[in-house]
């Protein structure tokens, strides 16, 4: 796994949060060649984890430390909610998903990237 200096030094955004998850997940990224996103970035009072301004995608990474909670778990639903109605998609990915199906996590992002036009995105 890549680490948070060398993505930094990669050009990813200095002011990355310490967290294992989106170091996983933007190594992931670059290494699929997918569009740059923006991280931790702040949507009409929401911060998000990775935000794909052209296509209005959002990215949002679970883990059970932060969002297992009631509270964590209604919270998240609504920020969802608000940000669909302005108009984005809101993916969440979890912590399993990240490590244990990363291909179907890219897939996926893949799809969502490309306007998710044309049909289903298949397994």
């Amino acid at each position: 796994m890549r680490n948070l200096a060398d993505l930094s030094a990669e050009g990813w955004n200095q002011n990355l949060p310490v967290g294992q998850n989106v170091a996983n997940l933007a190594a992931a990224i670059r290494k699929a060649n997918l569009p740059k996103p923006g991280v931790n970035v702040w949507i009409h009072n929401h911060e998000v984890d990775f935000f794909w301004r052209e296509q209005r995608l959002i990215v949002e990474l679970d883990s059970r430390e932060f969002h297992l909670t009631p509270a964590a778990f209604e919270n998240d639903r609504r920020r969802d909610i608000a940000l669909q109605a302005l108009g984005y998609t809101v993916i969440r990915i979890t912590h399993r998903r990240l490590i244990e199906e990363p291909a179907a996590v890219i897939r996926e992002l893949r799809y969502f990237l490309s306007g998710g036009g044309g049909g289903p995105c298949e397994p």
